[in-house]
């Protein structure tokens, strides 16, 4: 079982998340915007997982920190910038 954050943890973490999603790159749309709020995000969960008192949390803030940059690195390929790494 996860052991909970306490409520400075959680709120520092979801002032994060907000002001991530608030940054004024996103309010001008477009695909480049949402790659850099993902690896922001990415950056907001290492950040978590740096903190995290319990090994159980940390692989998991960590898992969510790659699945953001793979998301990311999906941005940026639909946006031409990047090749694709693999084709299954």
């Amino acid at each position: 079982m996860i052991k909970s954050m306490s409520s400075p943890d959680k709120l520092t973490r979801i002032f994060a998340m907000v002001e991530t999603f608030n940054d004024k790159g996103a309010a001008k749309g477009g695909r480049g915007s949402k790659a850099k709020r993902y690896r922001r995000m990415a950056q907001v969960h290492e950040r978590t997982a740096a903190q995290s008192q319990s090994v159980e949390a940390r692989e998991m803030e960590l898992r969510l920190a790659q699945a953001y940059r793979a998301l990311a690195d999906n941005e940026d390929w639909l946006d031409g910038k990047t090749e694709p790494t693999s084709v299954p």
